[in-house]
């Protein structure tokens, strides 16, 4: 288990001996007598991660390079979607206002939770809980790391907006893509930042009451890790926002709006600077947190840890199927809570009078099916070959239940916007909907395939894919 990071510990100077010196500070290739800590150079585990990357560990630039392509493709096929938009938004600035937003909610999402997972839940963690570590400066590193692989799906979302520029103009493409680019920044930094702050929030006994309040059938610790997540989205939401308002006031001749705009890169990095203030104090704990979590867990009968998933009635009668649901609802436990939310919001857009509202809800249902194509690759991540070999499962069967259980999860992101739907404009609002069982099962299918041949890498091979396979069923729907 990683040293307490509230004492002395050992640093090294290359060429010499260990000696003890003040927390955290590993010197010698810095600048004298700075740490690699320090923010102004890079730690020892910047080096450590550009090594592995080079290595080829991790998602390649081929497939960063794809996935651009097919943000500027979307881009491009999105243009009947846009001209729908368009033709209902009184000026340009409502009308970037409505589509910038909707893709930096998305983009702030993703960001949120890969900012959660990149400070608690990094695979290099196992590693190194058995050495002593700079909690800061390896935060402030698993923050770079996560920006970095963020960037080539950021950069295919502002590309995504290219009809913008195409039938507004420069001006609001460019005024979307801030707030695109601030969903991301601030999901990530506030993300990274809020879950550091539920670990100590997790071990604080005073919050105990809270806990057990919000944790049902979870372990006390688990409580705040779960909702997190969810927070840090409202938060920078709330953000997004108002810089969606702020962009279309600039767009309309209030230049102050800008300052509104960027709100949510404001956010972002004031996330991103906090997170290694509490990294320093909390990523130890956070195994302390993690391991009572795991134990828990653990120590449950089988049947009754088989009743406490979720969903664990579908699993009856398949191995593979419960433990791919075990390991969703104790490792991912923040993907069913946003796709119920995200059935939540298509469940509002599905109640309203005009008559392209269903197709919209169904669009936006489509993108969080499409996004959850990527859960086989998580789950993935979080399975070692050795133990599918160990076990005595995997091939076919394990492809399956990676499916199965994306589709599964995935049904919270549809089914109150379709019964909003069928409930308020009758029959007739089942046509737009029509197309997403397809998209539903080659997300889920495609994406569980990919899982099973690149493991861990297999969502950013697959993200060009989804996307395209969205704007097409988003421009069918809305027409």
């Amino acid at each position: 288990m990683g040293a307490p990071t509230d004492g002395a510990q050992c640093s090294v100077r290359p060429g010499a001996v260990k000696t003890r010196e003040g927390f955290g500070r590993f010197r010698g290739a810095g600048r004298a007598g700075v740490g690699y800590g320090d923010a102004v150079a890079p730690s020892v585990y910047d080096r450590l991660f550009r090594t592995a990357r080079a290595r080829g560990a991790g998602p390649s630039w081929a497939a960063g390079a794809a996935l651009v392509l097919a943000g500027a493709a979307a881009g491009v096929a999105a243009l009947p979607l846009l001209d729908g938009i368009l033709a209902q938004a009184p000026r340009a600035g409502a009308a970037v206002e409505r589509v910038a937003v909707r893709v930096a909610l998305l983009v702030a999402a993703v960001a949120a939770l890969r900012g959660a997972d990149a400070v608690v839940r990094s695979p290099e963690r196992p590693v190194l809980d058995a050495h002593p570590v700079d909690g800061r400066a390896l935060t402030r590193a698993l923050v770079r790391r996560a920006a970095v692989g963020l960037l080539p799906g950021l950069a295919a979302s502002v590309l995504a907006l290219g009809g913008l520029a195409l039938r507004v103009g420069p001006g609001a493409w460019a005024a979307g893509a801030l707030v695109v680019v601030g969903g991301g920044l601030g999901g990530l930094g506030v993300g990274a930042a809020m879950h550091l702050g539920a670990v100590d929030l997790a071990l604080r006994p005073a919050a105990a009451p809270l806990l057990d309040a919000l944790r049902g059938a979870n372990p006390r610790p688990q409580a705040a890790l779960i909702y997190a997540p969810g927070v840090a989205i409202f938060v920078v939401g709330a953000a997004i926002f108002l810089a969606g308002a702020g962009a279309g006031a600039a767009l309309d001749g209030r230049p102050a709006g800008l300052v509104w705009a960027a709100l949510p890169v404001a956010l972002g990095l004031a996330g991103a600077a906090v997170a290694p203030r509490l990294g320093a104090r909390l990523y130890a704990r956070a195994t302390l947190v993690l391991a009572e979590v795991d134990a828990a867990y653990g120590l449950a009968p089988r049947a009754e840890a088989a009743a406490e998933v979720y969903l664990g009635w579908a699993a009856r009668g398949s191995p593979e199927r419960l433990r791919a649901l075990r390991a969703g609802w104790r490792r991912l436990r923040p993907w069913p809570v946003l796709l119920w939310a995200v059935g939540g919001l298509t469940a509002l857009v599905a109640a309203g009078r005009d008559a392209a509202a269903p197709g919209v809800a169904a669009a936006a249902a489509g993108l969080a099916l499409a996004v959850a194509g990527v859960l086989p690759a998580r789950l993935a991540a979080l399975d070692p070959p050795w133990l599918t070999r160990a076990l005595g499962l995997g091939g076919l069967s394990t492809v399956r239940a990676r499916a199965e259980v994306a589709l599964l999860y995935g049904v919270g992101a549809w089914l109150p916007g379709l019964l909003v739907a069928l409930l308020r404009h009758g029959g007739a609002a089942l046509a737009p909907w029509a197309g997403l069982p397809p998209l539903a099962l080659g997300a889920a299918g495609l994406g569980a395939l990919a899982a099973a041949r690149w493991g861990a890498g297999a969502a950013p091979r697959v993200a060009p894919v989804f996307l395209l396979g969205w704007t097409a069923f988003a421009a069918w729907s809305i027409r």
